[in-house]
């Protein structure tokens, strides 16, 4: 290829240097087409080359796939499919407990209108049974401070309303607080 390196670019350099004029364009066009045609040759040998070269490798793949990659992806796959359904069993019995905590707990502080689900608590494998409860615990704590202070309001079972809604205290407290100031600018 480097021999042939300086043929091509002298031959190219030749072809660069003609002027192009209306007497000689037929010429021009000749010449480039030649070029393409010694070009299209060229491209036919290094495919035949890149071919000749790639049929061993191509076997040697077929029998490397065979022998080595697919028996270890077959393991991988076997073995993924094995943590997997040991992972889920795991995290299962860690939702159960949870939510057997928390469905007890919110028993014993009277709340019954909340369900675990709407706690947002994530279970996954890198979270530990006592930090799920300490989690369910802390919820359903805020849950109880929350409703403490809505029964400590002026219209508490109407602010209730709203917070069973949403969770949200303060949101709650101020519809029913907007509400009731309209309902009293309507009044007047």
């Amino acid at each position: 290829l480097h021999e042939i390196k300086a043929k091509v670019e002298e031959r190219v350099s030749q072809a660069l240097s003609l002027i192009v004029t209306e007497d000689t364009y037929k010429d021009v066009k000749k010449v480039r087409a030649d070029l393409s045609k010694e070009f299209k040759e060229f491209e036919e040998q290094r495919k035949a080359i890149k071919k000749a070269i790639s049929e061993p490798y191509e076997q040697f793949e077929k029998v490397y796939s065979e022998c080595v990659s697919d028996l270890y992806k077959n393991a991988d796959n076997q073995m993924k499919t094995r943590i997997t359904a040991i992972e889920d069993d795991l995290k299962a019995e860690k939702l159960k407990d949870v939510t057997e905590y928390f469905d007890e707990y919110a028993q014993s502080l009277n709340i019954d209108f909340v369900t675990f689900e709407r706690s947002g608590i994530k279970v996954d494998m890198t979270v530990s049974k006592k930090k799920l409860r300490e989690q369910a615990k802390a919820f359903l704590d805020k849950i109880s401070e929350d409703l403490n202070m809505i029964n400590s309001q002026e219209n508490a079972a109407e602010i209730l309303v709203e917070y069973k809604q949403s969770l949200n205290a303060v949101s709650a407290l101020t519809i029913v607080t907007a509400r009731h100031k309209a309902i009293q600018k309507e009044e007047d």
